[in-house]
């Protein structure tokens, strides 16, 4: 199952979840490409699991993405079932929206710092597009 909010670039999100899928069959994935159903900006983010993983799934997760030199830092996380790719800014937001409950939070960061939101749904594709190269090259490994 794939959950794309109404105003998501549909197209977008279909080309993301091809990439994640090099790694192995996606089972379920949350993809936002930054913009909410009333046109907001947000930062963008993926969030999905695969059916089952290699042993060496985490490795090259993390290694392609610490490895991206794009227009603005990237964090990878899976803190259960689920991978997380988000602008690093989410992931550790610091003090300014520590009182910003995390449901909330990529809303607040969009409102807060629209060049910043920009600069990450400029960005996205960007990084999936360095992954997806990433992951055809090491095939074999």
């Amino acid at each position: 199952m794939v959950r794309l909010s109404e105003a998501t670039n549909i197209e977008a999100a279909n080309a993301i979840l091809r990439i994640l899928s090099q790694l192995g069959a996606v089972e379920w994935a949350r993809i936002d490409v930054g913009y909410d159903d009333y046109k907001r900006r947000r930062p963008p983010l993926a969030v999905w699991r695969y059916e089952s993983e290699r042993d060496d799934t985490a490795n090259r997760i993390h290694s392609a993405v610490s490895s991206y030199s794009g227009a603005i830092d990237w964090s990878v996380d899976k803190p259960g079932r689920n991978w997380m790719i988000v602008p690093t800014k989410v992931a550790d937001p610091g003090s300014e929206f520590s009182e910003i409950p995390e449901g909330k939070l990529r809303a607040a960061i969009g409102s807060a710092d629209p060049d910043f939101t920009e600069a990450a749904i400029q960005d996205f594709p960007n990084l999936f597009n360095f992954l997806s190269g990433l992951w055809i090259a090491n095939q074999g490994d």
